[in-house]
This record gives structure tokens, C-alpha cells and sequence, in this order.
């Protein structure tokens, strides 16, 4: 399946970047910054839950805050160029259509075979029998070497458990983005800090926080502020 790993060099490309924008969220605890010791009294956890976006040059990324104690990182990635569907709804594989005998969606699931293997298998998350929307990654070959090149040690990819993440599928017309999320360990929403243990290893660590309409600013030890953006719509 050498189309579907040269695939994943997107992945691999986009390593640091991800690695990084996923980290920031914690640090050690630092004196807190100027701008949030006003509002240290101040609750903010009602306020930042939901979904926040991170944009950076080539990578989104996303801090969904589900509840008070589950959160999850999320990245974005372009796969347009390897898989999409046409305003016709036409599947494309590396921008070229699929020959209709190679792929089938019937009851919410989508399957596209290539050299006799199962390449790409998903299925729908809203329920739809539109070709357009959410998708999560069933076992295929394309998940598989997805999982390893997330758990391959000498990508930056530290963050995700290649097996317990969510992997998921979203298109519309002639665009398909990979979202790869990964449970906060350890997350917990207080008043005036996100406390998470983003090693893994039990020691937790705390980044205080404000929310101020929609913008939430994170301030992680020895680094800059980090500014998100509440998601809204779709």
C-alpha cells in the first residue's frame, strides 16, 4: 500500500508543529502573569467550557473542553489531496474518481477498496446518508498506518495513544480534513487554572487562565501566552 504511506508524509511533515501546539496547554505552575492576577478571584470554568481553535501557519489545533474533569486535543489535517468527494458526490483517491465498483456507502458505512484490501473503511457519525459530513475511521489499512505513524517513536507525535484516540474523517465539497484527537490525561477545570498530568506519569501540572468573551488565554511556565478562540457553528 505504498499510496496510502506516502499519504502519512503529511503527517509527518506537520509532527513539530502538532507536537507542540498540543503541549502548550500545560506546564509546570509559574507566577501568574500580570494580566490574569486581577481576575485571580474570578471562576472562569463555567465560561471555558466548550471548544476553543489554536490556529497556527500549517496545523489547527483544538482544546475541547467537554466537562470539568474530560477534555480533549485535537489537530486538523488537509487530506484533500488523498482522499475527497467531487459536488457530485464522486469519490476521488489522490484527486483521480474511484471506478464505482471500488467503493460503497449503504447504511451509514463507506468502504473503498484498493488492490484487494479494504483501504479506507469509516462510518457516518450524524446518521446521514449524505456522502458530506463526519466520518470515524473504522480498521483499514489507511487507520492502520495512521496508528503507526502517530506511535512511531521518532515523530513528535508523543501525545496521541495510537490506540484509544479518535480518529475521524470530516468532508464536504471537494475538501477532507483529518481530525486526530487524544484525551487530556489528568485534566481538571478550576476556577483560575487547567490542572492536567500531560506526561502521563501521575505528577500533575497547572497553567493558569481567564476567559474574557471569546478568547481563552492560557499562561504555561517559561513560555509566552497562549491565545485560543471559541469555535462556534460547524
Amino acid at each position: 500500500m505504498k499510496t496510502l504511506i506516502a499519504m502519512l508524509t503529511i503527517l509527518t511533515l506537520a509532527g513539530s508543529l502538532t507536537a507542540c501546539s498540543a503541549k502548550t496547554i500545560s506546564g509546570e505552575t509559574a507566577p501568574a502573569a500580570e494580566s490574569s492576577v486581577s481576575d485571580a478571584a474570578a471562576d472562569h470554568s463555567d465560561a471555558a467550557l466548550g471548544t476553543w481553535v489554536m490556529q497556527d501557519e500549517d496545523t489547527r489545533s483544538e482544546q475541547v473542553y467537554v466537562s470539568k474533569t474530560e477534555a480533549y486535543s485535537v489537530e486538523s489535517f488537509d487530506l484533500t489531496a488523498t482522499f475527497s468527494f467531487d459536488e457530485n458526490r464522486n469519490f476521488l483517491f489522490k484527486g483521480i474518481p474511484a471506478a464505482k465498483t471500488d467503493y460503497t456507502f449503504k447504511d451509514g458505512v463507506f468502504v473503498f477498496i484498493a488492490k484487494d484490501q479494504i483501504a479506507l473503511k469509516m462510518e457516518k457519525t450524524d446518521g446521514s446518508d449524505d456522502e458530506f459530513g463526519e466520518y470515524r475511521i473504522l480498521d483499514c489499512e489507511f487507520r492502520k498506518k495512521l496508528q503507526e505513524t502517530l506511535a512511531n517513536p521518532e515523530q513528535d507525535f508523543d501525545w496521541v495513544n495510537a490506540e484509544e484516540d479518535r480518529l475521524m474523517l470530516k468532508f464536504s465539497e471537494n475538501e477532507t480534513i483529518l481530525l486526530v484527537s487524544d484525551r487530556i490525561d489528568g485534566f481538571e477545570l478550576k476556577p483560575d487554572v487547567i490542572i492536567t498530568d500531560i506526561d502521563g506519569d501521575g505528577v500533575k501540572k497547572e497553567t493558569p487562565y481567564k476567559v474574557e468573551g471569546d478568547t481563552l488565554t492560557l499562561y504555561p511556565a517559561e513560555n509566552e501566552e497562549v491565545i485560543l478562540i471559541r469555535k462556534t457553528g460547524s
